[in-house]
């Protein structure tokens, strides 16, 4: 909400000093003067449309005695939508092999040849080969072609944990070994700010 009020005062065009009335809450319990209908159409026209355990709630907020109402069957629905979350939740933290509870947030996704399944560093670490560099400055293409797949080796920086990416130089198109989606992610932050 307080961002589509910004995104108003913003398209007024004031100078920044005059648009401390995005933050402030009017009588219609939204902030900066929007008013329901242009919060609604905003969020609908979103690709990020508030969904909520696959529904849209914002059609049925009503507004009485000053407060934000949403019809008690709702808010049952929410609530058990919830607890069903948060037990698939700790489901998924423990390792499909060892039973070991992991991070709470998709620390264990390992990639296999059926799909991603949860497991600890050392169970995933179990199967895979350690990479020796042998296939380093092979063009990128041909790795596809030959169907190698970078879950069949251990992770060349940690040495630990099952690959799940092949890390190649994208204006050259060569390999420079196997990496876990996340050491995937750092190494083209870090590159990015070189």
């Amino acid at each position: 909400m307080y961002h589509e009020a910004l995104s108003k005062e913003l398209a007024r065009d004031r100078p920044y000093t005059e648009r401390s009335e995005c933050e402030r809450i009017g009588e219609n319990g939204l902030p900066g003067g929007l008013t329901w209908e242009e919060f609604v159409s905003t969020r609908t026209e979103s690709r990020l449309s508030s969904a909520i355990a696959g529904t849209y709630p914002l059609e049925l907020f009503t507004r009485g005695d000053g407060r934000w109402w949403l019809p008690r069957a709702y808010a049952d629905l929410l609530n058990r939508w919830e607890v069903l979350e948060e037990k698939l939740l700790e489901r998924a933290r423990l390792c499909s092999r060892c039973g070991a509870r992991g991070p709470r947030w998709s620390g264990w996704r390992t990639p296999t040849k059926t799909g991603y399944v949860t497991m600890c560093p050392p169970c995933s670490g179990a199967e895979p080969t350690a990479y020796t560099g042998h296939l380093r400055g092979v063009p990128y293409g041909q790795m596809r072609a030959r169907k190698l797949r970078a879950d069949d080796y251990l992770c060349r920086l940690c040495q630990s944990s099952r690959a799940s990416v092949w890390d190649h130089c994208h204006e050259h198109d060569l390999v420079r070994g196997p990496l876990t989606e996340l050491t995937h992610e750092l190494l083209q932050v870090r590159r990015a700010f070189r």
